[in-house]
């Protein structure tokens, strides 16, 4: 989103825009699936670092294009943007099915519960929940995965006032 932001604010153009999320969309359709065979057939360690550091020449495309480019750094935003959606999309099997190997499942579960204690939460007459943190806990994504844990496991309760998640 930012790097959208950004491209639309030094060309002013929505088209360029619309490059942007094409250009970050696209390698997640051509590579979700050779990046799962690429995780199972390799290993993962290595594909990991290997698409992070692609993932940094990405940034640093976008990055050096961006300060030195006369025009603004488009077409260096467009490539960048490209390139770190194609890293991202290939390390992600890798980085998800490395997690399961180090740490139990049952010690995941128990800092996802444990994550709650931190966050407040308010659920709507439509049901939908919303939650913030106390400055200095973890974002929403982590809240967001604690309260599917929580759901999955038969401890999700529906309030419709904001207040601390009880536990026991």
């Amino acid at each position: 989103m930012a790097i959208g932001w950004d491209l639309y604010e030094r060309t002013g153009s929505a088209l360029a825009l619309g490059m942007v999320g094409l250009l970050q969309f696209a390698p997640v359709i051509l590579l979700f699936l050779p990046a799962g065979q690429l995780a199972d057939r390799h290993d993962r360690r290595r594909m990991m670092a290997l698409s992070l550091l692609v993932w940094i020449a990405g940034s640093a495309s976008m990055t050096l294009g961006s300060l030195w480019s006369a025009d603004g750094g488009a077409l260096w935003i467009y490539v960048g943007a490209g390139i770190n959606s194609a890293a991202m999309t290939l390390n992600r099997p890798a980085r998800d099915s490395v997690l399961p190997r180090i740490v139990p499942a049952d010690s995941v579960r128990q800092v996802l519960v444990d994550e709650l204690k931190y966050y407040t939460y308010t659920m709507t007459e439509a049901g939908r929940v919303t939650f913030a943190a106390d400055a200095g806990y973890h974002d929403d994504c982590v809240m967001a995965l604690a309260l599917m844990m929580k759901r999955a496991f038969g401890h999700f309760e529906a309030r419709s006032v904001q207040s601390r998640y009880p536990y026991n």
